[in-house]
């Protein structure tokens, strides 16, 4: 059983958490050689490079020191200095203090620049820095007095286990003929994660210089309207007040877009980033690679060589997912399609586990897969994957996902060693921003109705839980009957009504089949025996034609004592509150009256359910 498999987390470290699950990632080496350039090199236009190290030496660079007071060792060199329990992201050669790998005390562990002279203006210090959380102390230090003393001038945020590429801070006030930057790492006095470092710049940007730094975005789907953005920064010493952008796209060496932005009397101080939204929208017509090209244009620009920036847009034809349900199978790495009837898997493709595939979620008819790693994919109908990126925001990796219809949001969980937490996800740049905390329990699995409802299950307590969507609180339905463990997953189907899940039973294997969501039971409907971990309920893929089906109604609307309902048959009706609460739940016949005096004002879902049919609507109660 892979990873055998993913989770008996009745653990407690979440170290030991992310030693069963880190992705071992592809490394990247790019060979080439380092120095450390203390002295000024002029880099095209009057910008000067004052100190510039990259790390390619493996080794700590000539005239730089490293100072690790009590620890068994300090700044290590390489491409991959992970250690058991931290997975540090590929970033070609870097820097880093390893306090996870080392555990010992790293209370003063310091990296120290050779002495520069810091007397030209606008002085800028850009590096890239990657940490881990508030614990991990990262500062930015100077000395104007050749090292006898140091100040911090930063004390850096927590990147939670992300490469933060081009940090800049202004260093033009600390003006001194014999500083040194020096980048301090304290543990705190307890085991902690680290701080790693890459690409340390010091320049002298010089006069006037605006330099084009990207462009998004980088993919896109066949039909899209998108608004394109150029990000800039004025690299120069001088305010920047009148200037303009052009952007250009190309598709199969023909123009299809030139727009430009221009920009009066609208300052941009030195040091400082711009993203420029283009009002005129781009539609994209057809699959295949965009080639863009932005440019920004100002008078007196003394550094042409980086007012010019270029990227691709991948648009992709989206083929249909014409199967109810998907998933995959752990043991023999297969994407499958899933018959909800019987269970019964059909392989369509192969299907990469290495970075755990924890959760599969239908984000607005298209399949997602959130990965141990924070990594989040697209999954074609064949199996093929398109990389969305990683999420951020969150100190753990993401236990489950859910995509709520009700309000167009995304949810997931995390757990911290201690609580399992509830963030929402903004899926367009993968932010995740904490709700609250759902409880001391492992939710191992997520899932929203199309009325807001949560559902959660736990595989330290074998629980199915519902999970308030506003504050994260949950509260206990009842137990599932088995006895859980590993990864698995659940999902609503908004056409029955239904709660499926994938389930691992510490005694049958694998398991497909219903959720009982008054009282938590799981009903078995097969046994697969393999570990299937990530599944999914395609809702919007139906076989009822449209022709065949009559929506069913209600009146008046709003409402205020009495609705009359207007059906095909016999139906079961349920009324929810914006919370996913069930206040009301009848079988009724087509011409049934529900009285909804006791109803407190404001707006609810009415949900409509048959064997074969589900519809909701708004009811507003006065």
């Amino acid at each position: 059983m892979f990873f055998s498999h993913l989770f008996v987390i009745k653990w407690s470290a979440m170290k030991k958490l992310y030693a069963c699950f880190i992705l071992v990632l592809l490394l990247i080496n790019l060979a080439a050689l380092s120095a450390t350039n203390s002295f000024f090199q002029p880099t095209g236009g009057s910008k000067v490079t004052i100190l510039s190290e990259d790390f390619e030496g493996a080794a700590l660079p000539s005239g730089w020191t490293n100072d690790y007071g009590l620890a068994t060792y300090g700044w290590q060199f390489g491409t991959d200095l992970s250690s058991a329990y931290w997975n540090i992201p590929p970033h070609t050669t870097y820097a880093c203090a390893n306090d996870d790998s080392c555990n010992c005390d790293m209370s003063n562990v310091n990296l120290t620049t050779p002495s520069f002279n810091n007397s030209l203006a606008g002085a800028i210090l850009e590096f890239d820095y990657l940490s881990y959380t508030a614990s991990d102390v990262t500062e930015v230090q100077i000395s104007i007095d050749g090292g006898i003393t140091f100040i911090t001038i930063e004390t850096l945020p927590e990147t939670n286990g992300i490469w933060v590429d081009d940090y800049a801070i202004d260093i033009s006030s600390y003006l001194s003929a014999n500083a040194m930057i020096r980048f301090h790492y304290s543990d705190a006095g307890s085991w902690s994660w680290g701080f790693c470092i890459d690409n340390v710049e010091i320049s002298s940007p010089g006069g006037d210089d605006l330099a084009a730094t990207g462009i998004s975005p980088h993919m896109a789907f066949v039909g899209d309207v998108i608004y394109p953005e150029v990000s800039i920064r004025n690299t120069g010493s001088v305010v920047a007040s009148s200037y303009s952008v052009n952007l250009k796209i190309n598709f199969n060496a023909t123009e299809v877009y030139n727009e430009n932005m221009t920009f009066i009397a609208q300052p941009l101080q030195p040091a400082t980033d711009k993203t420029i939204v283009f009002n005129i929208p781009f539609t994209v017509a057809a699959a295949g690679n965009y080639e863009m090209k932005a440019t920004v244009i100002m008078a007196n620009d003394i550094n042409p060589a980086n007012d010019t920036t270029s990227a691709t847009l991948f648009a992709a034809s989206v083929p249909p997912y014409n199967h109810f349900a998907y998933a995959v199978n752990i043991d023999n790495k297969s994407f499958n399609a899933v018959d909800l009837t019987t269970g019964v898997l059909d392989s369509i493709a192969f299907f990469d586990v290495m970075d755990f595939p924890m959760s599969f979620e239908f984000i607005d008819n298209l399949l997602y897969v959130f990965r141990i790693s924070g990594k989040v994919d697209i999954v074609y109908s064949d199996g093929t994957l398109m990389t969305v990126g990683a999420i951020s925001g969150m100190p753990s990796s993401p236990m489950a996902a859910t995509y709520c219809e009700l309000n167009d949001k995304t949810y997931i969980i995390g757990f911290n060693d201690t609580v399992s937490i509830l963030y929402e996800l903004d899926i367009n740049t993968l932010q995740a921003s904490q709700i609250g905390v759902c409880g001391s329990g492992v939710f191992i699995a997520l899932e929203a109705t199309q009325v807001g409802a949560l559902y959660g299950v736990t595989i330290n307590d074998d629980q199915l839980y519902s999970i308030d969507r506003f504050t994260g609180t949950s509260t206990l339905i009842g137990s599932t009957g088995l006895a859980l463990s590993y990864g698995q997953d659940i999902s609503w189907d908004s056409n029955t009504g239904t709660l499926y899940g994938m389930l691992y039973d510490e005694t049958a294997g694998g398991v497909f089949g219903t959720f009982d969501t008054s009282n938590g039971l799981f009903t078995s409907i097969s046994v697969a025996g393999d570990q299937i971990a990530a599944f999914a309920v395609n809702s919007a893929w139906t076989s009822i034609a449209e022709s065949d089906y009559k929506k069913p109604s209600f009146y008046p609307n709003p409402a205020d004592d009495i609705i009359n309902m207007n059906l095909t048959e016999n139906s079961m009706v349920t009324i929810y509150d914006l919370s996913g609460r069930i206040v009301l739940q009848n079988n009724v016949d087509p011409t049934a009256h529900l009285d909804i005096s006791s109803f407190c004002p404001g707006a609810y879902i009415i949900s409509v359910s048959t064997e074969t049919t589900k519809s909701d609507e708004m009811l507003i109660v006065q």
